[in-house]
């Protein structure tokens, strides 16, 4: 009865998969996966490496014996090569691309297995410095996991290591010998004399291991915390002998690998050989039972294979390996999924390629695919364990080179992965409970490794040589860096009439990719006109430089003298400032500038003083830095401007466009206007004129498209040339200057800040691939969803494929699960791409609707009722309007929404700045601001962060490093005025 009962289950997850697996792009999973093993070189990378964001390392690798042991794999999210599980996994991979290779041809991955195979195999060959000596890893295991950053930037010794005729490592020595022979059999026709070096060398080396016999972790005792050899080596020394034979058709080979087999171990104290684990990097034993049994037929191989094999599935002596509620095959808690992967890869070949019953071949088959299907996404969480593919895949891997950290810190900055490490299988649920944690700390379930993909990537290909599954055509594509990886970061130690002190934090944040720089300089520009003014030069400034941190020089030019704008140019030249670690990736140095009683100052009009305060450090962009004498980050002055173009302060205002409604912007305050003509200039977020009001009151933005308009203010003595709309205010010529600037949030109906969410698209549908636990019925008259637990949808637009758009219930109304694919007709790759459900089971919810992403979120708006169906995970619903707004919690109506409508003293008694903002924003005002609550909120109705202010106090910093660039509503709330206030705030 138990076995009926095992076999039933197994049969019930084949049946569910193969209602799922259809969904699954196996082409582009293998595509991935190969992509993966291009994250993990070392050395000086090839030019076909595509991994934007990885760029050489480890160039010194063999320096402390002098010999080049540069190349090979980094093993997982470490800098360690180790070459056990290296071999290993060369073995493994050339297995799959041996049994597989029509499908690997006509999958187009043929090419690019032999390069990442070659890539590795010539790094053996280099570390094969004689017959009898083979430096078995690079780098000290403690050193470098002490260590957490980039490979580019690392700075700890690697010594290496080596197993010789005195100190022997037949284990290590054999795998390598079997990965040099399966690779030789891949490169037999493509490139012969290839094939015949990498034999020549697989031949010395299993001679070694026979000869010379030894743990290599005996030897190699660093390896030994961190991949012993504990099952041995006999079982390479079958491994290796058995390749050897297939590579050679020597029948001496045969004879050693059977000769050693009977030494291999056994199940406890039975007779019996040992069936309760698994293939990995440390015991060959079982993928030896299946590949004699392969290329011999002899029956005892078989019966190991098949007792192995059916401890996996239908189980020995009633007992089975243990089985999540999902249908994992769960064998230890360390990387799981490898496991199970490795077992389903020998469940293939054994299937496939031995003459076994049909029962049999069925049974090995289906258990190889549903495991496989498993770390895809079909499993209880409805999760892809490869990172980069599936639906809501595990993005978090312990993996230091994908994190692209600055400061040595596994669980600090960056919060969110720097890059996405396509490909890498993470280790998976640790207990057999389908339950998975996305945590880079949790090196148990999330750790990546080349040996967790190996056997993973020949079930990939087998899966596509059934199942199909094209590669992504435009795979990948070049990251774009996510944060400003070189900036200045800065605030006021102290400002007055008497002079300023300014320090200057210089971050080298690097990951696309990382790299040391040791000649970085960054320019502080100031304008001493009111000095002048007076009577005062240049002469009359003491400007001091201290080094805070490291070393650093200074010097004193004009940048444009005529109109008395000076700079300080400071030199960081020999500091070697790399994102290793704080204060490495850092210097600090400190600007004074400081004036003698009597002579006028005032920063209102520095260039480099703009947008800082004395509370918070900032990313200064007008402080520009530069990389070997070269422009990398901020912003210089227009050089040639004459005056002063005013300092204005005010908005950010939002106005709704096409209303035909007059658009009246009022609040805006300008100080500092000394020039004899001035003007109002309009302008696009990229500084092209589009108008010329007499003042901004005359500003109608009906005529503007949605997004980012600035205003600024121009002042200019005699003649200017270029001030016309349609031009950039980088080409006006004059004597002349302008203004900082005022931000107009222009949105339009239909946009993110309205139900409808800008649909219908006047694109196609962008490529969504989530599951979403929220979903939010807005407006009236929509279907009631409380019971769907989850939404799923996986659409691929540059395949045009809808792979999956499904629910999850709590009751099991209409059903536990609902592929909604077969009630949908939809139009998703044209333009005002829409859904249409029929069927569906699910009251209220058939009918016609647009859809489109917003932050990542799908939305569905009804084309014929008044409701919108919003996805998402937050609990939130987002802040939307329809015919009527909310503003301070008093509705009004559209046409009335205006600035100036709700309490035009919100303008003036609080105001925020600068903005748009990087990483702070002041909110300031003319009275006090204790009992006020403050909601940072995003614009899916997420609060981001609060705060609660009860100190006599006027201003007020706001923290926004960590956001994402985008709109942001700030709502502050004062509970003893009853003054409530929303306004917006640009992070960019």
């Amino acid at each position: 009865m138990r076995n009926f009962i095992k076999q039933g289950i197994i049969l019930l997850l084949c049946l569910y998969c193969a209602n799922s697996f259809a969904q699954t792009n196996y082409g582009e999973a293998l595509q991935k996966s190969l992509f993966f093993y291009e994250a993990q070189q070392s050395g000086e990378l090839p030019s076909w490496n595509r991994v934007s964001w990885r760029a050489d390392s480890a160039l010194g690798d063999g320096s402390d014996i002098g010999i080049d042991l540069t190349g090979g794999w980094y093993d997982a999210g470490d800098h360690v090569k180790f070459g056990f599980p290296m071999a290993y996994s060369v073995t493994t991979l050339a297995w799959g691309g041996i049994e597989y290779k029509d499908a690997y041809k006509r999958s187009g991955q043929m090419d690019i297995l032999k390069q990442n195979l070659r890539f590795v195999t010539d790094y053996f060959i280099k570390c094969h410095t004689a017959p009898n000596e083979f430096y078995g890893q690079l780098g000290n295991g403690s050193l470098d996991h002490s260590f957490w950053g980039a490979p580019e930037v690392m700075v700890m010794d690697r010594p290496a290591y080596k197993i010789d005729a005195n100190n022997p490592g037949s284990d290590l020595a054999a795998e390598t010998a079997a990965a040099l022979a399966a690779t030789s059999i891949l490169f037999q026709d493509s490139d012969p004399t290839y094939s015949a070096t990498l034999l020549t060398h697989a031949i010395q080396l299993y001679d070694f291991a026979d000869t010379y016999r030894g743990i290599y972790s005996e030897s190699i005792t660093d390896a030994a915390g961190f991949y012993r050899s504990y099952s041995g080596y006999n079982d390479e020394l079958v491994w290796g002998a058995t390749w050897l034979y297939r590579a050679t058709n020597d029948a001496t080979y045969l004879s050693k690998a059977e000769l050693a087999y009977d030494n291999l171990g056994n199940e406890g104290q039975s007779s019996d050989k040992a069936y309760k684990f698994t293939m990995s990097w440390d015991d060959k034993s079982y993928g030896s039972y299946v590949l004699l049994a392969q290329l011999t037929g002899t029956a005892k191989y078989m019966t190991d294979a098949e007792r192995f094999l059916d401890f996996w599935t239908s189980g020995v002596n009633g007992e089975t390996v243990t089985y999540s509620p999902g249908g994992q095959a769960h064998l230890i808690q360390w990387g799981s999924l490898r496991y199970a992967a490795n077992t389903a890869f020998l469940a293939f070949v054994y299937s496939d390629k031995v003459s076994t019953s049909a029962a049999n071949k069925l049974k090995y088959h289906d258990f190889a695919v549903s495991q496989t299907n498993y770390a895809l996404g079909d499993n209880p969480l409805n999760r892809s364990f490869m990172v980069g593919f599936g639906n809501n895949p595990a993005n978090n891997p312990h993996h230091r080179s994908s994190h692209g950290p600055w400061a040595n810190s596994l669980q600090g900055s960056p919060e969110i992965p720097s890059h996405t490490l396509f490909g890498a299988l993470a280790g998976g649920p640790k207990d057999p409970d389908d339950q998975f944690v996305d945590d880079r700390g949790d090196y148990i379930a999330n750790e990546v490794a080349c040996d967790y993909n190996a056997c993973f990537t020949g079930n990939l290909v087998r899966m596509y040589d059934e199942f199909g599954g094209e590669p992504l055509a435009n795979f990948p594509i070049d990251e774009t860096p996510s944060r400003t990886e070189i900036r200045s970061f800065s605030k006021f130690n102290s400002d007055n009439a008497y002079g300023s002190t300014v320090k200057v934090l210089i971050q080298n944040r690097t990951a696309w990719p990382a790299r040391v720089t040791d000649n970085l300089s960054y320019r502080y520009f100031f304008d001493i006109s009111e000095g002048v003014a007076q009577g005062y030069t240049i002469d009359d400034y003491d400007i001091t430089l201290n080094s805070v941190q490291g070393n650093s020089t200074s010097v004193i030019n004009a940048w444009d003298a005529v109109n008395n704008i000076y700079y300080m140019e400071v030199s960081l030249a020999g500091e070697e400032i790399a994102p290793i670690g704080d204060p490495q990736f850092r210097r600090e140095t400190q600007i004074n500038l400081r004036v003698q009683n009597g002579v006028p100052y005032d920063t209102s009009n520095d260039w480099s003083a703009q947008g800082l305060n004395s509370s918070t450090d900032i990313e200064s962009v007008n402080i520009p830095v530069y990389d070997n004498g070269v422009l990398v980050f901020g912003n210089e002055p227009i050089p040639g401007s004459g005056v002063n173009g005013g300092t204005i302060t005010g908005g950010p205002f939002t106005f709704t466009v096409g209303d035909d409604i007059a658009d009246h912007v009022s609040g805006i305050t300008l100080s500092g206007n000394v020039g004899e003509n001035s003007q109002w200039v309009v302008t696009d977020n990229q500084n092209n004129i589009v108008a010329l009001p007499i003042t901004p009151e005359d500003v109608n933005f009906d005529t503007e498209t949605s997004g980012i308009s600035l205003i600024w203010h121009l002042s200019y003595n005699d003649a200017i040339s270029g001030l016309a709309i349609g031009n950039n205010t980088s080409g006006l010529t004059g004597d002349f200057n302008l203004s900082n600037t005022i931000s107009v949030i222009k949105i339009t109906e239909g946009s993110s800040n309205d139900c409808s969410f800008g649909t219908p698209l006047s694109t196609s549908l962008p490529n969504i691939n989530s599951a979403f636990t929220n979903i939010h019925v807005l407006g009236n008259g929509g279907p009631n969803l409380d019971n769907v637990t989850i939404f799923t949808i996986n659409w691929d637009l540059n395949n045009n494929g809808l792979y999956q758009f499904s629910i999850n219930t709590n009751n099991g109304t209409p059903n536990w699960y609902v592929d909604l694919r077969g009630s949908l007709t939809f139009s998703f790759n044209s333009t005002q791409p829409d859904a249409t459900f029929s069927g569906t089971g699910i009251t209220g919810l058939d009918g016609a609707y647009w859809v489109t992403v917003d932050a990542g979120n799908f939305v569905m708006v009804s084309k014929t009722d008044g409701f919108t169906l919003y996805f998402s995970n937050t609990a939130s619903e987002p802040i939307c309007i329809s015919s009527v707004a909310k503003i301070s919690e008093k509705t009004i109506s559209e046409a009335s929404q205006k600035i100036e409508s709700v309490s035009n003293p919100i303008q003036t008694i609080m105001q925020l700045s600068p903005n748009p903002a990087h990483n702070s924003v002041t909110l300031s005002s003319n009275d006090s601001l204790q009992h006020t609550i403050i909601h940072l909120v995003s614009l899916t109705g997420r609060v981001m962060m609060s705060d609660n202010i009860d100190g006599i106090q006027k201003k007020t910093t706001i923290n926004l490093e960590g956001l994402q660039s985008g709109v942001y509503i700030l709502k502050v709330h004062n509970t003893k005025t009853g003054i409530i206030m929303n306004k917006k705030i640009i992070k960019k």
